[in-house]
């Protein structure tokens, strides 16, 4: 696992078999599956990022939710869609929006409580096959706090808390 606290950190961090994604052993590795609270699978690969990378490049996956928009918690991602439904289809995409709540607990988890803290995010899943080569879809693409004043301000980055704590959707 090489240090990463997402791999660390999740109970779901095994490279589960699926066919190729049109990418390469290192991109197509699958470090989540799970189904969203519809029955939808969820996949998230491996992917990549680069920093210097343009748009037009599109990085995409766990590299890129986590350099790029601070998400290291394979847990919290995995808790977030259990508890999450598709919001609308945009072309060939999944898009999952929806507010997620800091919550703290006891140490017992029999009392917790929502802290007022929380974020708005995005969630893009690529559903068809387009890339030469590939026999399944890419899966999770990005997963960011979409730019809202009232819960998140501008940052592309989730709260620190999203991958350290517990998130919830609807606790109340």
């Amino acid at each position: 696992a090489g240090g990463e606290p997402g791999v660390l950190m999740s109970r779901q961090a095994a490279n589960y078999d699926k066919g190729p994604a049109g990418g390469n052993k290192y991109t197509d590795q699958v470090v989540l599956e799970t189904e969203d609270m519809c029955g939808n699978e969820i996949i998230l690969r491996r992917g990549w990022y680069n920093s210097d990378a343009s748009r037009k490049d599109k990085p995409w996956g766990y590299d890129k939710i986590w350099h790029k928009h601070g998400v290291f918690s394979l847990w919290s991602v995995s808790t977030v869609f259990e508890n999450s439904c598709i919001n609308r289809i945009e072309g060939t995409q999944q898009v999952y929006e929806e507010e997620v709540y800091q919550v703290k607990c006891d140490r017992l988890f029999l009392n917790c409580e929502q802290t007022g803290q929380s974020f708005v995010y995005r969630g893009i899943y690529e559903r068809n096959i387009y890339k030469p080569g590939a026999t399944e879809p890419l899966g999770l693409r990005t997963f960011f706090p979409v730019h809202n004043e009232g819960t998140h301000g501008s940052s592309d980055v989730t709260p620190t808390w999203f991958s350290t704590d517990i998130p919830t959707l609807d606790l109340w």
